[in-house]
């Protein structure tokens, strides 16, 4: 492994390195808003109760069930009806996100860096040791190729095997996404790297102005959508060009995601921790604060889900689970108890979400 390392050493400094200044902040009127808004609230109607917290570990498996990973390191096969249809036992806690595979496995990693493939029987198919806690893996639809971050390396590894390494100067916060020819990955020291899939060479690394903590999302065309941690959102185009760029009224730390027609939804964090539509070309759509109350919150790390008919969903800091029209109008809130941080995902007809106690879902 010694060469394509070095590869990626020397590639890092000889790679473009584009940088930008801060956009000015933009402070849209809300044209939604949970405050006093007469919304029905709802509890959740179906659960799955697991002995420990589900924070980022939630992922649909591609055939109407999921994967639910636990801080207590236990990972959990959940059918279409809810039922458990397996539980294995891992080595540490599974606290990022996981992904599941083409064949409807699942790739987990665990804060003691062992990163893992499950078959959906059940059945482990292979382990690596990245030597560091995992923070995230991505899967591609096209191949059995894992893209894994942990501390500050990103490992491309097939069967069990790393094909390449790629080093960031400073520690990775999100998942490593997949576009095209190219993986990409941001990091707390405020760039965004672009990797060649194929061997690992860097291609070209984009600073932002903000330390990133939000997985960005890249569409068909190679745009990198990037957020930070200052509330900047940007559209990066697959050579490290700037296409254009905003500011959101608050840090962005949840991953970002695209809604049914393309467009960006983007939660926002901060006092008044809001959801906004985003298009692709920078304007934004709407925006709603998500609180059903005035006091300051914290940070809400779960991304936004779309629906049907332009509709999407968002969890909320106040463990709710709030169902939106494609105009951005609150239709309904759903009280899911328990914190979320997993992603929602959709098992047939309900919006599920990894909470402290287990899975919750709904109808929407």
């Amino acid at each position: 492994m010694a060469r394509p390392i070095a590869l990626a050493l020397v590639g890092l400094v000889a790679a473009t390195l584009v940088w930008v200044a801060r956009p000015a902040p933009l402070e849209p009127s809300f044209i939604h808003d949970l405050v006093g808004a007469n919304v029905p609230v709802r509890a959740a109607s179906q659960s799955v109760a697991l002995p420990s917290p589900v924070r980022f570990a939630f992922a649909d498996d591609g055939r109407g069930g999921s994967y639910a990973g636990t801080a207590a390191g236990g990972l959990y096969a959940i059918g279409p009806d809810l039922s458990v249809r397996w539980r294995r036992q891992l080595d540490a806690a599974l606290v990022t996100p996981i992904a599941a595979t083409r064949e409807g496995g699942v790739v987990v990693g665990t804060v003691g860096g062992v990163l893992s493939r499950w078959s959906p029987e059940g059945d482990l198919e292979w382990t690596a040791d990245l030597k560091a806690p995992v923070r995230g893996v991505s899967t591609s639809p096209q191949s059995d190729s894992v893209v894994a971050a942990a501390g500050s390396k990103v490992w491309r590894i097939d069967g069990g095997r790393p094909v390449w390494t790629f080093v960031t100067p400073t520690p990775i916060a999100t998942t490593p996404v997949s576009g095209g020819q190219n993986a990409y990955v941001a990091t707390r020291g405020r760039r965004l790297h672009a990797i060649d899939f194929e061997n690992g060479v860097p291609l070209w690394s984009f600073r932002s102005t903000d330390s990133i903590e939000s997985t960005p999302v890249v569409d068909e065309d190679g745009v990198v959508y990037l957020a930070d941690e200052g509330g900047s959102l940007r559209a990066i185009d697959d050579a490290g060009e700037l296409r254009w760029q905003m500011r959101l009224s608050g840090p962005v730390v949840a991953p970002l995601a695209f809604a049914g027609n393309g467009d960006l939804l983007v939660h926002v964090a901060g006092a008044n921790p809001q959801m906004n539509r985003v298009s692709r070309g920078g304007t934004l759509r709407w925006a709603i604060r998500l609180s059903r109350s005035d006091e300051p919150h914290l940070a809400c790390l779960s991304p936004a889900i779309a629906l049907d008919d332009g509709r999407s969903a968002v969890a909320t800091i106040d463990q709710d689970l709030v169902v939106l029209a494609a105009s951005g109008a609150p239709e309904a809130v759903i009280h899911v108890g328990g914190r979320v941080d997993a992603p929602p995902i959709l098992l047939l007809k309900s919006i599920c979400v990894g909470t402290e106690s287990g899975i919750r879902c709904a109808r929407p």
